[in-house]
């Protein structure tokens, strides 16, 4: 019993060195960690300032055959309170252009 007394009091000043080591090595992280905090604030800030990209910019892929004519008119028979249904039956009867239900359907989300 007598050595572990001794062990223990032998310890001590290589256990303080190692917690004081330990404290070094957190302060250094804690302030790496500081440091990227501030990068990603700044990286988000460069983001947040840049103009978005308008979806494709270059007019590329198909062109809508639907004109604002359509749309008027589109609209003008949904005032009317037909259906989907009902207004690509009477547009398509009314004019050259065949449209189809969905089609009547996008302008009408579009534009409500």
């Amino acid at each position: 019993m007598q050595e572990k007394a001794n062990i223990v009091p032998n310890r001590i000043p290589v256990l303080q060195k190692e917690v004081s080591d330990l404290k070094e090595v957190l302060r250094k992280k804690d302030s790496t960690i500081r440091h990227l905090n501030n990068v990603v604030a700044n990286l988000r800030k460069q983001l947040e300032s840049k103009p978005q990209k308008i979806h494709n910019e270059r007019g590329a892929g198909r062109k809508s055959k639907i004109t604002t004519e359509m749309v008027a008119e589109v609209m003008n028979l949904r005032h009317k309170n037909l259906s989907i249904a009902e207004i690509a039956k009477v547009y398509s009867q009314n004019s050259d252009n065949q449209i189809s239900k969905s089609s009547v359907y996008k302008i009408i989300k579009k534009r409500d």
